[in-house]
């Protein structure tokens, strides 16, 4: 009797921690600067990161559940202008419009120069390249369901970058990225993000940034 008691109440417990999991949503789980995210906002809220110095980099760091965003001075970054004057000499072309659209399953775009009036999308199904790219326009929308990869782009007088997934892997649905405006320096994007696997390969970094936007999943609000 008394070891048919013991097995019940094990089976209980084990029952009761693996509810008690189960029961753990996300927003409880993840980390932003190592503080838990239900600390920091309610449920069904976007998460708000502002930099205090205008002219500035800023970094984001994701791994699973860990999200780092900080921010340091601009002048700690060597050769930007020269970076950006060189590939800004080699630009040519560019069509004008409105609006403009790239969608297809992969875009792999190398010294290429992309330019819109009001707006810019660029969405990829499987994976996106960019490097050494001018893209110009006050606002871009970058949308991918797997990995966006980034190499010393630059973002001409831009007001806000939108970065997208529908991937329901993901726990994010948009990073919003909103501009300093009138700095002296260019702005520049590069680092890889995985959107499906919740991480950044490589940090994505980011110049003049005034205000980041994380726009999180539905999924991660679920018990």
């Amino acid at each position: 009797m008394n070891n048919l008691y013991t097995i019940n109440k094990t089976i209980i417990l084990q029952l009761f921690v693996g509810i008690t999991l189960f029961n753990h949503s996300l927003y409880s789980m993840i980390l932003i600067n190592n503080k838990p995210l239900n600390q920091l906002i309610k449920s069904n809220q976007e998460l708000v990161f502002t930099s205090k110095l205008k002219d500035n980099f800023t970094v984001i760091n994701i791994q699973n559940n860990n999200i780092k965003l900080k921010y340091d001075s601009i002048t700690k970054l060597n050769n930007l202008k020269e970076v950006f004057e060189k590939l800004n000499s080699k630009k040519s072309g560019g069509i004008i419009s409105k609006n403009m659209d790239f969608i297809t399953n992969t875009i792999d775009y190398n010294n290429s120069y992309l330019r819109a009036q009001k707006k810019i999308n660029i969405e990829a199904k499987i994976l996106l390249n960019l490097n050494s790219c001018l893209i110009e326009s006050p606002n871009i929308t970058i949308t991918g369901n797997q990995k966006m990869n980034f190499y010393n782009c630059f973002l001409i007088n831009p007001q806000t970058l939108d970065i997208i997934t529908n991937n329901s892997k993901s726990n994010y649905r948009m990073i919003r990225i909103t501009f300093n405006e009138d700095s002296t320096y260019p702005i520049t994007i590069t680092g890889e993000i995985d959107l499906e696997n919740n991480q950044t390969p490589k940090i994505l970094l980011l110049t003049n940034v005034k205000k980041i936007e994380i726009h999180f999943s539905p999924k991660i609000w679920e018990n």
